[in-house]
């Protein structure tokens, strides 16, 4: 059994599809033969870089437009990497193909259909996007990341023989710096009496909402400071901060490895406000550094976080300002919130729980090759 595991902006950007695939090839590179096909960065044994045009480099500056409509240059980077990895997949004669970005399995899907190709090798998406069942119908296996997407496929009448519900895993210690806040605070010149409201995700207006997050900290007292983490999407909040928050909060927009754990240890609590998540990676990583992680109250973030007392209405103007208050108000019951989220991320989304669970997931789509080439 051979595996190509494939993530376009591994090793040029840092966004939850990277930090998943970057972790579970480490996590399964000694037990299976698996091989990593990335974007950029540097190449070791079992990893290959893969040419393509970055979306950040020359091709961002041209005039995208297919019938008249923008094509993001994300596109046109996986739409080329795609077509560089293919000699890979056939030379090496790789059984599975798993992938995490939905547009390079649509173009082999297209090749396949509409060119009369066949490929050896099984297609395998994560579904980290809660993407509809009419995209998920494009794989040969899915790779569910929660329960939703992959109800709704049940639903729809998929083959469960071609799904699989696994969550996306993390190295739970990882996230726990161990040092003391104080310290972090000034390493990080972070007010240390501030009561400090964190954000990992990109720093956008649509999914990640974090316009709605500066308004609800505006609200709040001047004690609290805001500080977001993530890939600069939208220039104009940093002048919205700057305008609503001035010196109450820190926007960190470069990449961040090692020090991710420094960032959580400065904080009181963490937000996401996004809507809608395929998964979540940034809240579970918050629940393990012992954050209490304020969320959207809907099915899924119940699932994810399960203590309704992190669930709010995002789309109710003074909801999470209110909640923050009152969360800030009980120091003990704020770390009592915390230790519970961390314990129960721990049992159910540390890699060593999750490890074997992702071998057989492979061992399923493997068998299935198998027995549709008998």
């Amino acid at each position: 059994m051979r595996i190509a595991l494939a993530c376009t902006g591994l090793g040029n950007v840092r966004r939850g599809y990277e930090k998943f695939t970057e972790d579970l090839y480490s996590i399964l590179k000694t037990d299976i033969d698996i091989t990593l096909f990335k974007g950029g960065g540097s190449r070791s044994d079992g990893e290959v870089v893969v040419p393509n045009l970055r979306r950040d480099g020359w091709v961002g500056c041209l005039p995208l437009t297919r019938n008249g409509r923008y094509r993001d240059p994300y596109y046109f980077e996986v739409l080329s990497f795609g077509v560089a990895l293919l000699p890979h997949l056939l030379v090496g004669r790789y059984d599975v193909l798993h992938y995490v970005d939905p547009t390079l399995g649509n173009l082999y899907f297209h090749a396949c259909s509409k060119l009369g190709l066949r490929f050896r090798f099984k297609t395998m998406i994560t579904n980290a996007l809660a993407l509809p069942p009419e995209y998920c119908a494009r794989a040969d296996f899915v790779h569910h990341a929660s329960p939703v997407p992959y109800n709704q496929c049940v639903e729809r009448g998929f083959a469960k023989e071609r799904m699989a519900l696994v969550p996306l895993g993390v190295k739970s210690r990882a996230y726990r710096s161990g040092r003391d806040r104080t310290e972090l605070r000034a390493r990080w010149r972070i007010p240390e009496n501030s009561t400090v409201i964190l954000c990992v995700a990109a720093l956008n207006r649509g999914h990640k909402r974090i316009d709605y997050l500066i308004e609800e900290m505006a609200k709040l007292d001047p004690g609290c400071f805001l500080v977001v983490a993530g890939h600069p999407e939208d220039p104009s909040l940093v002048e919205l901060a700057a305008r609503r928050l001035p010196g109450r909060h820190m926007l960190i927009t470069r990449p961040l490895r090692d020090e991710i754990a420094e960032i959580y240890g400065t904080a009181d609590i963490a937000v996401s406000t996004s809507l809608t998540e395929g998964f979540g990676l940034g809240i579970v990583e918050a629940m393990c550094a012992g954050l209490p992680v304020l969320m959207h109250d809907n099915v899924h973030f119940r699932w994810l976080a399960g203590l309704h007392s992190c669930h709010i209405d995002m789309t109710r103007p003074g909801a999470l300002a209110g909640r923050i208050a009152a969360l800030t108000s009980d120091p003990e019951g704020l770390v009592a919130l915390g230790a519970s989220l961390r314990s129960q991320a721990q049992q159910r989304f540390d890699w060593s729980h999750l490890k074997q669970d992702y071998i057989d997931m492979y061992r399923s789509v493997h068998y299935r090759a198998d027995r549709d080439g008998d």
